[in-house]
């Protein structure tokens, strides 16, 4: 009986330890890293962290062995003001980081153990203080045996500048055909369709000038009812793009519910664009579908109380809720809120924000 509640115990003490670690260490050996805190996190490109560990070093080493397992994505450790940013894809096991405070920053420290992230540490080494072009960055990140691995080679030697948006498409879309949960492929895309977006805006903010036809904008209501800015020509129309969780917009809600309930029956209506919803980076922040989708409920719900407790009357309330990815919003430029352009009765701009003289201009055309 004694020996087989000792061998249960055993049993146990294994399972116990067990389920302390799953086999991944992390060893870290810096010469002038002394007693400095460390951490070990997982990182996405819109800043978000996940911390995994984090000690004091022993006259420059440290042990990370986290009880979780470790997932494929983007880490960073950091030592005092100092780290070191690279890939993992979660089959690694025992990896060691070696050098000194200066070399992280420079990128001259050592990593072993894993090797997507030996990967792209030798291969900008190979290119450091070289003026690449263009293709022989790109021949680096096509050569790439894992796609973890292209990814951050792409951020680091391609960046975000507006001509090469259409260069980190595909290594994207291979990263999250590989790895569709990692944090760091949904805030890659994030950050890819940002950047389009804001290209576009720019574009579009450019090309909106007074004078010129307004783009129509088709979308529906809260109760689901279609309406076109377009169906409103004949009238003086203020397009005005909101967002329920917009402090200065709800502000300046009073002056327009007073401007319209003075001129409508001369002519006068608004056409309310909302920027509730869900874009790509707040996406890239949910876990599941589930979440996606109660978040946008949540915000449909928010714009609809919104409507009724400041008093917006009028029936001409739409959104795609797709937030700063609003279609409307891309067209017509918009990339701060509140943002406003009186239509005329012949469906031309007439002015560009003008609320603070809003009754002002809205009499001039009447």
């Amino acid at each position: 009986m004694r020996y087989i509640i000792n061998f249960l115990l055993l049993l146990m003490s294994v399972a116990f330890l067990s389920a302390c670690t799953n086999g991944f260490q992390i060893k870290g050996n810096f010469s002038d890293g002394g007693d400095l805190s460390v951490t070990l996190d997982r990182i996405g490109l819109d800043n978000s962290t996940v911390l995994i560990d984090e000690q004091k070093m022993v006259a420059g080493k440290f042990t990370f062995a986290p009880k979780e397992p470790i997932k494929p994505g983007l880490y960073r450790i950091k030592l005092g003001q100092q780290m070191a940013v690279f890939v993992l894809d979660g089959t690694e096991k025992k990896v060691d980081i070696s050098g000194t405070l200066a070399g992280l920053a420079s990128g001259t420290y050592e990593i072993k153990g894993a090797p997507v992230a030996e990967e792209v540490l030798n291969s900008l080494k190979t290119v450091k203080s070289k003026q690449l072009t263009v293709d022989e960055a790109q021949k680096i990140i096509d050569n790439a045996k894992n796609p973890l691995s292209a990814a951050l080679l792409a951020v680091q030697l391609l960046g975000f500048r507006p001509e090469f948006i259409a260069k980190h498409k595909p290594v994207c879309a291979n990263l999250k055909a590989k790895y569709p949960e990692s944090e760091f492929a949904k805030s890659y895309e994030a950050f890819i369709l940002q950047s389009e977006q804001t290209v576009n805006q720019q574009r579009a903010q450019e090309s909106i000038q007074v004078g010129m036809d307004a783009p129509d904008i088709n979308l529906t209501s809260p109760k689901g009812k279609t309406y076109k800015l377009s169906d409103l020509k004949g009238k003086v129309v203020l397009i005005d793009f909101w967002a329920s969780w917009c402090g200065p917009c709800r502000r300046a809600n009073p002056h327009v519910v007073d401007v319209y309930k003075q001129y409508k029956d001369k002519g006068f209506t608004v056409y309310s664009v909302s920027l509730d919803g869900v874009d790509s980076r707040t996406k890239a922040q949910l876990s599941s579908e589930a979440q996606i989708k109660e978040y946008t409920e949540n915000a449909k719900t928010a714009w609809i109380a919104a409507i009724e407790k400041d008093g917006l009357v009028w029936d001409t309330h739409v959104s795609d809720l797709k937030k700063w990815e609003s279609d409307p919003a891309a067209v017509y430029g918009v990339r701060a809120i509140p943002k406003t352009f009186l239509v005329g009765r012949d469906g031309k701009i007439a002015a560009i924000d003008p609320r603070d003289n809003l009754e002002e201009e809205v009499k001039k055309i009447l």
